[in-house]
């Protein structure tokens, strides 16, 4: 969600429902644990050799697929402050475990052009800001291309001094 505050352009990446927090965490902790043990248990080097790599991957991978579970399940939500009024931008993480706020000026902030997405919807329009030494915030929040061209312009005049 987009909005201004007191001059102050405020995005707010939506939260994660903790029922589907739940859900991700108990499948991730299944596919991590419960899917190779019958595998693990049941594997000896008596085993023909294409066996055993059957064996190994259902080792590998549903553990990996467990693990991205586990760390999406856990995902901050993100902040993004932009003040012009003090010539610095805010970054805040709100999650289960990390709760960090990190600012630098608003003159190492930048905003790319408008890009349009595919999707099984249609088209969506997408706003990339890259922050200095952090991976880049996307802003998918708008109805359509104007809207985006809109915030950001706003964007881009919050960012000049």
């Amino acid at each position: 969600m987009l909005s201004i505050e007191d001059q102050t352009i405020v995005y707010r990446q939506p939260q994660l429902p903790w029922a589907l927090r739940l859900f991700m965490l108990i499948l991730g902790l299944s596919l991590a644990i419960g899917m190779p043990l019958p595998f693990f248990i049941h594997l000896d080097w008596l085993t023909p050799s294409p066996m055993i790599l059957i064996g190994l991957a259902f080792m590998v991978i549903p553990p990996a697929m467990g693990g991205f579970l586990l760390a999406a399940a856990l995902w901050s939500a993100a902040e993004l402050r932009i003040d012009p009024a003090t010539g610095w931008a805010q970054r805040i993480l709100r999650g289960p475990f990390v709760n960090r706020s990190d600012q630098f000026p608003l003159a190492d902030l930048a905003v790319s052009d408008v890009i349009m997405r595919d999707s099984d919807d249609g088209t969506y329009p997408l706003l990339r800001v890259s922050m200095p030494g952090r991976r880049r915030l996307d802003m998918a929040c708008f109805f359509d291309r104007a809207e985006a061209e809109q915030w950001r312009a706003r964007i881009e005049r919050a960012l000049r001094p």
